[in-house]
């Protein structure tokens, strides 16, 4: 091991990094990079754009590159503590500012964990220990502070997804499961709001709701946190739902509280699915992961208690996104993450029912013709929205910078009042000045 640790660049990535730098100075042009980190509660990765690529890419765009510009995957190294974040990312920096010379003039960090302070304060809730960190905490060598921000791990997936849609290449990692045609290539976003919903260690929502100038702006949500909706009492299975959710909510909050999405939404959510299904069944294994639940739940010899709770899982999950696509006027949504990647044989498999389940609501009429996207293949989604994230943070500086220029430009060429008026009043305000003048004498 070297003395860099598991947080050592490989040789493949400093030969990209040098030939970017000897690329620009062999042009005369100053090498502009930017930086996505994305931590999670294991893995930590991080990526640099360079945009002088992204340039060459927009001018000269290839059958599967990115026109925004594929991005170099510098390093991924495990990390659970701040501490520990913290010494590998200056390691990571001493590194690269040997190979290019000049840190990132932007970052973005993707992160678990409420984000304050304008982006520049996250308590990262699945480290251990401290988890409090700030921007200016973040080694110098390699982040700008005054350019560095943090920003939510569903909101960078968002990003990621926007990033995507810039590049026509959505349907390279989702389908449609509603319908037996493809995704188009180069599928852009439409003018209109769309949910992006990801199941894991929580429930992480997310809108990119359209704005009037047709950008698409993130808005990271808590409604995972809401509380669970049934149907109504003259449908089929009320009575089965409401002793699931009193089951539930017993279990979790002592019957004080009433369930959340998230409790059954979430890696958690779906063992106490399956908890629930063999709550009567002395012989089963009650302390089955979610991974195991979730395989045998699509094998082809499956366990039936495993297959229920995967459908009960999955049910709450299409049942929250009718309710925020009707609350927030959204006309499709987006099922993100690697479970989802996993579950797609079985999703595929009960198709039917989950769109029965997301129509039946009083406004079906609103939400009739959405569309689910779901991820079929793996991608760093977040490590992409946090690069996409950092370019616009980059971009947004340059142009105030450049409104700054231009005001002081004006200033300075603001001309003295009498000289800057007309020839023949400037005629008049001399000729009336010689009156006076001579008047005196």
């Amino acid at each position: 091991m070297t003395e860099f640790g598991d947080a050592t660049l490989t040789r493949d990535v400093v030969a990209t990094l040098q030939r970017w730098r000897m690329d620009a100075e062999r042009m005369q042009i100053a090498l502009v990079t930017y930086l996505g980190v994305d931590v999670g509660g294991t893995n930590t990765r991080i990526g640099v754009i360079n945009e002088g690529e992204r340039i060459l890419a927009l001018k000269n765009p290839g059958p599967d590159q990115p026109k925004s510009g594929a991005f170099l995957a510098v390093v991924k190294f495990k990390c659970s503590t701040v501490e520990d974040l913290r010494e590998k990312l200056r390691l990571v920096g001493q590194q690269l500012l040997t190979a290019i010379k000049d840190r990132p003039i932007s970052a973005v960090v993707s992160v678990a964990g409420p984000v304050t302070e304008n982006g520049r304060k996250v308590s990262l809730t699945n480290y251990i220990g401290e988890k409090d960190l700030t921007v200016d905490d973040l080694p110098s060598i390699l982040f700008n502070a005054g350019s560095t921000r943090f920003l939510n791990d569903l909101a960078s997936t968002c990003q990621g997804i926007n990033s995507l849609a810039e590049d026509g290449r959505i349907n390279k990692y989702f389908d449609q499961l509603w319908s037996p045609y493809p995704v188009p290539a180069d599928l852009r976003l439409n003018p209109t709001n769309y949910l992006v919903l990801s199941m894991g260690t929580g429930l992480g929502c997310g809108v990119l709701a359209i704005l009037p100038n047709g950008i698409h702006e993130v808005i990271a949500l808590e409604t995972g946190h809401l509380t669970v909706t049934t149907v109504g009492p003259n449908e089929p299975g009320y009575a089965q739902e409401v002793q699931f959710l009193e089951w539930l909510s017993q279990k979790i909050y002592g019957g004080r509280h009433a369930v959340e999405w998230e409790d059954i939404c979430s890696g958690r959510g779906l063992q106490s699915c399956y908890q629930y299904m063999v709550r009567n069944d002395a012989s089963s294994d009650k302390t089955l992961s979610s991974e195991i639940i979730a395989k045998r739940a699509v094998e082809e010899v499956h366990d039936p208690h495993c297959r229920s709770a995967l459908f009960l899982h999955y049910k709450f999950l299409f049942r929250t996104a009718q309710e925020l696509c009707v609350g927030l006027n959204c006309k499709s949504f987006f099922l993100t993450g690697d479970n989802q990647i996993s579950n797609n044989p079985f999703v595929k498999t009960m198709c039917e029912e989950l769109l029965a389940e997301f129509r039946n609501h009083p406004k079906r009429h609103w939400i009739e013709d959405n569309v689910c996207f779901r991820q079929t293949r793996r991608t760093e989604l977040n490590l992409r929205g946090a690069l996409y994230s950092a370019r616009a943070i980059a971009l947004i500086a340059k142009a105030e910078k450049d409104v700054t220029r231009s005001e002081r430009k004006q200033q300075i060429r603001v001309p003295h009042p009498v000289w800057g008026l007309p020839p023949l009043a400037l005629g008049a305000a001399l000729c009336y000045g010689w009156l006076v003048y001579s008047k005196r004498l």
